[in-house]
C-alpha cells in the first residue's frame, strides 16, 4: 500500500510537470534560455523526497494518535495506527487529481502562483489568494473538506482499533491529532514572514 500511494503521488508530480508546468509561458522562456535546469533539479528531487515525506507524515500522525490512545488508557498498537493512517492518505490523492485536471482542462496560461495557491474545497479557495497574506496561504489551504474527511476516517480507525465507544474515539482524535494539527497551522502562520 505504501508503494502504491508513493507511486500515485509521483505520477501526479510527473503529470503536473509534463502537462501543466511545461506549457506555461514562463517555463517555455526559461527552456529557450537553457535556464530551466535548476528548477528541474528541485522539482525532480520531489520524486525521491515523496516516500520520505510520506513516511514522516504517517509516523508523526500515528505517534500523535498513539499518544492520544495512551492518554485515554487504550491499548492500540503503533503499527496498527500507522497502517490505518497510511490507508487514510488515499483521500488526499483526490484533491491532487482535481488540481491536475483543473489546470489541464481549463484553457489559458496559469501563473505559477495560481498553481501553488490552488487547493480545491479549501478556505483559501473562498478568497482571492492575492489579497491574503502569503503566510496564511498554507494554513488556509490545509483547512479543507478533505482534511475534515481525514479526521472522520481517523476517528473511525481509532474506534475500530480500540474497540471502544465512538465518542471516546472522537475525543482521542480531537485531543491528539486535531490539536497537534491546529498548533502546527498557528505556528506556521506566526513564524512565516
Amino acid at each position: 500500500m505504501f508503494v502504491l500511494i508513493s507511486l500515485l503521488y509521483i505520477c501526479i508530480l510527473f503529470l503536473n510537470r509534463a502537462f501543466i508546468l511545461a506549457d506555461m509561458a514562463a517555463f517555455e522562456l526559461l527552456k529557450e534560455r537553457n535556464q530551466l535546469s535548476l528548477f528541474d533539479f528541485f522539482y525532480g528531487s520531489q520524486y525521491f523526497i515523496t516516500p520520505i515525506w510520506l513516511t514522516w507524515k504517517f509516523s508523526v500522525t500515528a505517534l500523535t494518535l498513539w499518544m492520544g490512545c495512551f492518554m485515554f488508557g487504550y491499548r492500540v498498537t503503533y503499527s496498527a495506527l500507522w497502517k490505518w493512517v497510511m490507508c487514510c492518505e488515499i483521500l488526499f490523492i483526490i484533491p491532487e487529481l482535481i488540481k491536475f485536471f483543473w489546470f489541464f482542462i481549463i484553457p489559458g496560461d496559469p501563473d505559477y502562483n495560481d498553481i501553488l495557491a490552488f487547493y480545491p474545497l479549501s478556505l483559501l479557495s473562498l478568497f482571492n489568494y492575492e489579497h491574503v497574506p502569503e503566510r496564511l496561504h498554507y494554513p488556509l489551504k490545509s483547512i479543507n473538506i478533505f482534511e475534515l474527511g481525514y479526521w472522520i476516517l481517523l476517528v473511525i480507525g481509532v474506534f475500530f482499533l480500540s474497540g471502544k465507544k465512538l465518542k471516546n474515539a472522537t475525543y482521542i482524535v480531537l485531543s491528539s491529532y486535531l490539536l497537534f494539527f491546529l498548533c502546527w497551522l498557528i505556528f506556521y502562520g506566526l513564524a512565516f514572514r
